[in-house]
Parts: C-alpha cells; structure tokens; sequence
C-alpha cells in the first residue's frame, strides 16, 4: 500500500484534512454524490480498483475508505485535482505507451 506523504489534500483552492475528505466520501455523502454522478457502485468498484462490496460498505458506514483510497476515489469524483506531479507523469506515461504503440506498428 502506498504512502499517502501529507493528510491534507487540496479541494479547489482550500486545503482539507484526509479526515474531512473521508467524511465526505461514506454513508449518505457518498451516496448521494455518487447518484448525482450517475454512477453504480459496481462501476466506482471497477475503476477504484475495489469491491463492490468495499463500495457498499462505505456507503453503509460499516467502515472508512483507507488513506489511499479516499484520495482515488475523491479524484474519480472529481472533488480533489491531479497535481503537476501526477499530471507530468501521467504524460510521460502516455509518451511511452505511444512509443511502444509506434514501434509495434514499424515492425
């Protein structure tokens, strides 16, 4: 499991604790947000990379999404921001794939 390196994320302009984040992503909050969206919880489970039953249980307060996953979910929902960092690696990623992509096709 990753390290999350601060517990204070940034939502829009303000900075918020994971603690408040997390809040804001079980039970009734979770839900609701996750209807306005459209969304089923097979599909946050599928592209969170968790259960369906994870998702449920969030939902059902039973238990909190851990550190990481509160910060995967919260950018899935688009309530938190990819950083620089985030958004120049995922770029470079990108670059590599089509490199590889290119070079398959050369062959």
């Amino acid at each position: 499991m990753k390290h999350i390196e601060s517990s204070n994320v940034t939502l829009g302009q303000d900075k918020i604790t994971l603690r408040l984040l997390k809040k804001r992503l079980t039970g009734s909050n979770l839900r609701n947000l996750r209807i306005s969206k459209n969304l089923t919880k097979y599909g946050i489970a599928r592209d969170c990379g968790v259960t369906y039953r994870t998702v449920l249980n969030w939902e059902q307060e039973k238990v909190e999404p851990s550190d990481e996953n509160t910060v995967i979910l919260a950018r899935y929902l688009g309530l938190i921001k990819p950083s620089e960092a985030d958004r120049h690696k995922l770029k470079k990623e990108i670059d590599e794939l089509n490199a590889k992509l290119q070079r398959l096709g050369d062959e």
